[in-house]
């Protein structure tokens, strides 16, 4: 059973070149890496407002689609990703 390689620390260029040799020339899906989740907002809820996390698309690591793949979404530099937190833990 082989073990996978943690790409998280990867050289963002390193992965760019890999990515576009995977596709046909002239060709990729809009790819981007995410930031890892901040700690939650809160540790217990207040009001209607629920504790949450949230994450960020690293924009160095955006690599723009090519070819006959969907468009990134508009703002992708500024999209940002949420979770509620456990508050059972």
């Amino acid at each position: 059973m082989g073990l996978c390689k943690n790409t998280s620390t990867a050289n963002p260029e390193i992965v760019k070149i890999a990515i576009a040799h995977a596709y046909p020339e002239g060709s990729n899906p809009c790819l981007y890496r995410w930031s890892e989740w901040s700690t939650c907002s809160a540790t217990c809820k207040s009001g209607n407002v629920e504790p949450h996390r949230t994450r960020r698309v690293l924009r160095d690591s955006i690599l723009y689609s090519r070819g006959n793949y969907s468009k990134c979404p508009k703002n992708i530099e500024n999209l940002i990703d949420t979770i509620p937190c456990n508050l059972y833990l």
